[in-house]
């Protein structure tokens, strides 16, 4: 792995990794900003997606189409349905999109693409390993990703009940 690409939905999520890595090499503005950085033999491009699903996804086919990167790291600060505290650290092994609901139409699960048997979108077990080694104290957590602020406490119990999710 040469090239990994690292994105995060806001400036201040970004801005702790960035003053650690000092001065880019480039920056390049074509789609997003793209911070350019080169880190023992790897090639590091960041970038700042925005919030939301759609505005990652962006950033995310931006730094594959232009850059090639090898892999993409999407960090930063998120919600918890109540086992992770504030600074806790996790590692997504998987992801849920609980907001894709096909049951008008068909009686697909809630959260399942259609193709797919299971809503679990699963993390690259390789990279996720080398996460984990960093730091013994990262938690492995199931991601229940939607484009909405959950702060209703059944709606949090139904997505750890329904994904076991955290």
């Amino acid at each position: 792995m040469k090239k990994i690409g690292l994105i995060a939905a806001m400036k201040k999520e970004l801005t702790p990794f960035l003053s650690a890595m000092g001065m880019p090499r480039d920056t390049q503005k074509i789609y997003k900003n793209v911070d350019i950085y080169n880190y023992s033999d790897k090639t590091v491009y960041v970038t700042e997606s925005g919030i939301g699903e759609i505005a990652a996804a962006g950033a995310a086919q931006h730094l594959i189409s232009r850059y090639e990167v090898d892999a993409i790291i999407n960090f930063g600060v998120c919600g918890s349905l109540g086992k992770l505290k504030t600074m806790d650290c996790a590692a997504v092994k998987s992801a849920v999109h609980y907001d894709f609901d096909l049951t008008a139409i068909d009686d697909t699960a809630v959260g399942v693409y259609p193709g797919k048997a299971s809503p679990y979108i699963a993390a690259d077990r390789e990279l996720m390993n080398k996460i984990i080694g960093l730091d013994c104290r990262v938690k492995t957590v199931v991601s229940a990703s939607g484009d909405k602020f959950v702060a209703d406490s059944r709606f949090k119990s139904e997505l750890v009940k329904i994904f076991g999710a955290e």
